[in-house]
């Protein structure tokens, strides 16, 4: 019988699929470069399995589990980053920490399993649900558009349909009572009859800052998918239990100067940041930007202005 492994295990075998998928690159063979992506790949597959497994573990075992984990927020985990070699433009990669957001549905579904109940609601991810839908009604509106056929073309869960949060919201109060609706099924301490864990009116602004984002296509809006909910929701809900606070990204003048210091010496350096295109420290939206050339032409007319 094979040894179980351990995480140092899992990192160690991803570390060698790395030298060997950079070893690929070099030999300039396709399918070489293509099997030996795919083994790194899966390597770093079965390390974040582990480490998300572990973790589940580990917050499992806590007196109030689901609280633990909405704390914790993040599990460390690690990725493949392709690096570009200036003078020769070859790609290899190298490992690097990441991090990826606990999912509350995936926590509460591995307890579950365990014949362990965490949430005040089993069936509280289904009022998530509901509320994309009702927030796709009110966008709907918001944009002066028919709703009529969205009940019948707009995919939910039986279950989730048939759940009552109240009516689509027409403001950041309506849309904070449902949030508090979503909250009390997730964990719940009572506090004088009332939910110790209570959002206020800037997790209510979190939502309706983040929930949508501009479509590939012009006039488009894309409404947030259940996954996408979840993930604000959770955000939401660490906010509340460490008493923290909403950040706000721009540009600034210090980001501008330091990027157009370096573009005046040609060092123009462009990096995937996931939904949008870092070039030298400035952020370009890939929902504008397509490819990397588009978001490098952009910046350079930016720096010319």
């Amino acid at each position: 019988m094979s040894e179980r492994k351990t995480l140092s295990d899992l990192l160690v075998a991803a570390e060698n699929a790395k030298k060997e998928a950079n070893a690929a690159i070099l030999s300039d063979s396709a399918s070489k470069i293509a099997k030996t992506k795919e083994a790194l790949d899966t390597a770093i597959k079965e390390y974040n399995e582990m480490a998300i497994t572990l973790d589940f573990q580990t917050l499992r075992a806590n007196s109030n589990p689901m609280l633990a984990a909405i704390e914790q927020l993040d599990i460390a985990t690690i990725e493949a980053k392709a690096n570009k070699d200036k003078e020769t433009g070859i790609i290899t990669y190298a490992i690097e920490p990441a991090s990826k957001q606990i999912s509350l549905v995936a926590f509460d579904e591995f307890c579950q399993r365990e014949k362990l109940t965490i949430a005040t609601d089993r069936l509280w991810y289904h009022k998530v649900e509901k509320f994309c839908l009702l927030i796709t009604y009110k966008v709907m509106k918001d944009l002066g558009k028919d709703t009529k056929k969205l009940e019948e073309t707009y995919y939910i869960a039986d279950a989730a349909k048939q759940i009552d949060i109240g009516k689509t919201p027409t403001s950041n109060t309506a849309i904070l009572k449902q949030l508090q609706t979503i909250i009390d099924g997730i964990i719940f301490e009572d506090d004088g009859g009332k939910n110790a864990y209570r959002a206020i009116s800037h997790d209510a602004a979190y939502i309706v800052a983040t929930m949508t984002r501009r479509g590939r296509e012009s006039g488009t809006v894309v409404t947030p998918r259940t996954n996408t909910m979840h993930m604000l929701v959770m955000d939401v809900l660490h906010r509340i239990a460490t008493d923290g606070e909403y950040k706000v990204e721009y540009t600034t003048k210090k980001q501008i100067a330091k990027a157009k210091e370096k573009a005046d010496k040609n060092e123009i350096v462009c990096t995937d940041s996931g939904d949008s295109w870092d070039v030298n420290g400035v952020s370009y939206s890939k929902d504008v930007f397509k490819t990397s050339a588009d978001a490098i032409e952009d910046f350079k007319k930016d720096m010319a202005r």
